[in-house]
């Protein structure tokens, strides 16, 4: 497996979880929105933590929340996994030559 690959495994599974957590927050918003009597789309919070339940368990709000920004980190590393690889190739190239 080379770095490219791992690096597009890891942006891949950024994804999924970033995907993931923001629908969930999505859900935990229009669950609150529907129980508090608001319009749809809109958060309304009386300040005490909300779980929205999937398909097989809870969803906690603020792990959602930690898992977007877990994703953002995720993002990024992969993203300097193939700057590296680059700058690797571009060295070996100025060597070579």
């Amino acid at each position: 497996m080379t770095a490219i690959d791992s690096a597009l495994a890891g942006l891949r599974a950024a994804e999924r979880k970033h995907t993931t957590a923001a629908r969930n927050v999505a859900d935990w918003a229009v669950e609150v929105a529907s129980s508090s009597g608001a319009e749809a789309g809109t958060c309304v919070s009386d300040g005490s933590p909300k779980r929205v339940h999937g398909a097989d368990e809870a969803v906690d709000l603020a792990r959602s929340l930690v898992d977007q920004m877990l994703a953002g980190v995720g993002f990024r590393a992969a993203l300097r996994v193939i700057e590296t690889d680059a700058e690797m190739k571009g060295t070996l190239v100025d060597l070579k030559a």
